[in-house]
């Protein structure tokens, strides 16, 4: 996964591709192809914000984001996942 936070840090929208998920502790945690939110790290909270996805313009609250050996995680409020294979901005 490219961190684009790191050649832009001040883009507030992007368009980029889930490509997986992960559950933990009851969390339901999203991976993209790229991504403009900057994780936890340094002593530096992470970004939070709200993905739109195309699939049935669904919605999710992005509370926390985390690097982790699978990527960088977007941790979502609720269970409802988007689906793997959509574009969200």
């Amino acid at each position: 996964m490219q961190g684009i936070y790191q050649v832009d840090p001040y883009l507030l929208q992007y368009r980029t591709k889930i490509t997986g998920s992960i559950e933990d502790n009851g969390r339901t945690g999203i991976l993209f192809e790229e991504t403009i939110f900057y994780p936890e790290g340094g002593g530096q909270p992470s970004d939070r914000g709200t993905l739109v996805c195309d699939t049935h313009r669904s919605s999710h609250e992005v509370l926390h984001v985390e690097q982790r050996p699978e990527g960088i995680v977007h941790w979502i409020a609720g269970t409802v996942q988007p689906f793997i294979g959509a574009v969200c901005y």
